[in-house]
């Protein structure tokens, strides 16, 4: 999940990324040129602890060399209109539908046939777009999925409305208003909302709030996400930890520092604290919790990073016992009942990002699953020199199973279809020559 920041954020970082990119010329190389080399064969692993920081396995994937694409299981598909993942900052896939949000609109798509996704509702305001398969939105909101439903905000006169989508039915429909931009998150059917200074409980399925408390949270301006546990909603922004009862709402304790995420383990969570000097490197500690008695203990000190660009791509998850640190330029992984690190990837060097031996600039994102690991790594240049490639890791073992280049293009990715078991990477090519989906099925 994508922390959230206001779109003006966004929006001037993909205007300095655009200029520094160059990237309105060029035309299209072939999406399918492949190095014609096994990356299991020739993976050329980094194991020095030292250069790396890292005490398990490590390896640069600027050192894998490239799967040929026809050993590969991709299903390419033609899209009917090519929106740009510069102008959509979100993508999220489910039941077979891709949703991209943007500044003020959401589209959506069949990513399947590549056609828009046909959307059904009957509230008059959003039976005008919704033929064009797209759902208005407030600017400074945002979009939000749990399993096959999309949330999203649009204005009514004056009101915010929370916006739900049935991705596996294309139904859309008014869940209830909100005071302005929103954090969520969803458990058993059960939509918890921070909007301004309120926390409240909806239930989706009658509409109607279970609950509402005010003037004990308040939404964040900057990075902030909402967290639920088996027993309490975890609030994380630039301040600190905010646990407050599910039953009620309820401030349950406080716990201040600086954290960038929190992944969730039934009544236990763990947060990801950055316990580095203002504009130095960063230190990353896993700090364990109990979601109704508080912190615990540190678990994980995790080697110096260099300080990130943006902090909504650091991120922590906890998939099958193994727990991932993601950073701007890479994956540390760690066995969450040992405690011990067993692996770790990275775009050039872990410590410095800037350290690639080339002059191109690279941006990483993962999706996580449980038998593999999908980075995805947008390359390019001054000179509008692209590439973006898909790399398939074993989650267990750290080993690069195969390595997937696609060639010059605007790419987004991994975007990972948990309901179907698929995942996506979708690019826009230059000069008015479409957009493609190319989609593995996962493993």
């Amino acid at each position: 999940m994508y922390k959230r920041f206001y779109l003006p954020i966004l929006l001037l970082v993909s205007i300095l990324i655009a200029a520094g990119c160059n990237n309105s010329n060029g035309n299209e190389e072939n999406s399918g040129e492949i190095n014609e080399t096994s990356a299991e064969e020739n993976n050329a692993e980094k194991t020095d602890k030292e250069e790396n920081g890292a005490s398990g396995h490590h390896t640069d994937l600027l050192t894998v060399e490239g799967t040929p694409f026809d050993e590969s299981l991709f299903e390419v598909v033609d899209f009917e209109s090519d929106p740009s993942p510069n102008d959509y900052y979100y993508q999220y896939a489910s039941s077979g539908a891709l949703a991209m949000g943007g500044e003020n609109h959401s589209i959506f798509f069949d990513y399947r046939t590549g056609e828009r996704l046909s959307l059904e509702t009957d509230v008059e305001r959003l039976k005008g777009r919704a033929e064009s398969s797209i759902v208005n939105t407030d600017s400074y909101t945002w979009p939000f999925l749990f399993g096959n439903y999309y949330y999203l905000q649009g204005n009514d006169v004056g009101t915010n409305k929370i916006i739900q989508a049935d991705l596996s039915t294309g139904e859309i429909e008014d869940l209830a208003d909100a005071d302005g931009p929103s954090d969520m998150v969803k458990k058993d059917d059960i939509l918890y909302i921070i909007s301004a200074d309120k926390l409240s409980a909806l239930d989706t399925n009658t509409k109607e709030t279970i609950w509402e408390t005010t003037g004990e949270v308040e939404l964040s301006t900057g990075y902030a996400e909402l967290h639920a546990t088996d027993h309490a909603l975890i609030y994380e922004d630039q301040y600190g930890l905010t646990a407050f009862d599910i039953k009620d709402g309820t401030k349950l304790f406080e716990e201040e520092g600086v954290f960038r995420d929190v992944a969730v383990d039934g009544s236990t969570f763990y947060a990801l604290a950055d316990e580095a000097d203002a504009f130095s490197d960063s230190l990353y500690k896993v700090v364990e919790f109990d979601d109704q008695e508080g912190k615990k203990e540190t678990i994980i000190e995790a080697p110096e990073v260099e300080e990130p660009y943006e902090i909504g791509e650091i991120k922590l998850d906890l998939v099958d016992d193994l727990l991932y640190i993601t950073v701007e330029n890479g994956i540390l992984t760690y066995d969450i009942n040992s405690h011990e690190q067993l692996w770790s990837v990275s775009v050039g060097d872990l410590k410095d990002r800037s350290e690639t031996g080339d002059d191109y600039n690279y941006w990483f994102s993962a999706g996580i699953t449980g038998n593999h690991v999908y980075a995805f790594t947008e390359k390019s240049n001054v000179a509008n020199d692209r590439d973006n490639f898909l790399t398939v890791i074993d989650s267990k073992t750290g080993e690069v199973k195969n390595q997937y280049s696609f060639g010059k293009a605007i790419g987004a990715g991994p975007i990972i279809d948990e309901e179907n078991g698929n995942v996506m990477v979708y690019l826009q090519y230059f000069n008015d020559e479409g957009a493609q989906g190319f989609i593995l099925p996962i493993d």
